[in-house]
């Protein structure tokens, strides 16, 4: 990804990119892995205020659903273990069962969860015709 300062312009605030068939990030099963779908395998970015590359990394299931988003933060070596992570299941629908996400803090010591959700699938939660 590009840096925020081109040439002689003025530095920009906010540099985006989206890779599909290119990624770099890794996640606990190896490295992600390229898509050539139209799925997005991994964003980058920085800002201003630090200049510091944050990177996610997207894994989908057999049916093209996200299944986890791996956070990173640094160069492509320097992994922010489960830092603003996110995982989530579907039931036979294709409805979010469950979904955990970590962070609270840009930091791998003070990693949390965050959110775990879950929908069970009771009679109250049905369609009934």
């Amino acid at each position: 990804m590009a840096n925020l300062t081109q040439g002689s312009d003025a530095q920009d605030l906010f540099a985006f990119a989206v890779n599909y068939n290119n990624p770099i990030a890794n996640d606990d099963k190896g490295k992600i892995v390229p898509l050539y779908n139209g799925n997005i395998a991994e964003i980058d970015w920085r800002t201003k205020t630090d200049n510091v590359l944050r990177r996610y990394g997207y894994r989908y299931d057999n049916l093209n659903r996200l299944k986890k988003a791996v956070y990173q933060k640094g160069s492509s070596s320097v992994q922010v273990t489960d830092s603003y992570n996110e995982s989530m299941t579907y039931d036979k629908n294709g409805n979010i069962k469950s979904l955990q996400r970590t962070g609270e803090y840009d930091d791998a010591i003070y990693s949390m969860s965050i959110d775990n959700l879950t929908t069970p699938m009771t009679a109250v939660n049905r369609i009934s015709s």
